[in-house]
């Protein structure tokens, strides 16, 4: 890693995630345009930097942005958010009907309605019972916890960047499913306990 990259660390993603997603989404706020990843003069920027000054150019950003911008800053993440949980898989636009499909449209925008879906219950489902088992911590298993915060720190960190539809989110499908079984478990538990 040190002869490639020029010194060792977790990941090169994250500080450069933020440059051309954040950061840049918080400039185009302040000056009313739209994010536009196919023509990011940041990105063009950053990636022409070598490995080793991307991190600490992400991070100068970051400080600057959240002394001279933190309004449009907070605004963008706050806008990511919503926009990752409540849109489809962006995998989808990538296919292609290579083999010329008689209603391959219509097979596409019916599976990006279901994604779409699938994304807005399963994170407001989430978050709702993340927030419960947060809240009554003293009441379950340790593990418990754990997976709410898995949840809310995966859910919270994908502010970070945008137009990303489930593609975030998806990893943390099975911990909800595990939340859910948890929390039916425990309402039927009280409901038993009260009817004896």
């Amino acid at each position: 890693m040190n002869e490639q990259y020029g010194n060792y660390t977790i990941s090169y993603i994250d500080s450069v995630t933020y440059y051309n997603y954040l950061g840049s989404k918080a400039i185009c706020l302040k000056y009313d345009k739209t994010l536009n990843q196919n023509s990011n003069k940041r990105a063009d920027f950053i990636f022409s930097q070598a490995y080793k000054n991307q991190k600490s150019i992400a991070y100068q950003d970051l400080i600057f942005q959240i002394r001279n911008n933190t309004y449009y800053i907070i605004r963008a993440y706050i806008d990511d958010l919503e926009e990752n949980t409540k849109t489809a898989t962006s995998r989808l636009q990538n296919l292609k009907n290579i083999k010329n499909e008689k209603h391959y449209d219509i097979k596409i925008k019916l599976i990006s309605e279901i994604t779409e879906w699938q994304n807005k219950l399963t994170t407001l489902f989430g978050l709702l019972l993340a927030l419960y088992f947060i809240v009554t911590f003293k009441k379950h298993n340790k593990i418990v916890l754990v997976f709410a915060i898995y949840f809310s720190y995966i859910f919270f960190t994908s502010g970070i960047s945008s137009t990303q539809g489930d593609r975030f989110h998806i990893v943390f499908y099975p911990i909800v499913l595990l939340l859910l079984f948890i929390f039916l478990k425990n309402i039927k538990n009280s409901t038993n306990k009260y009817i004896k």
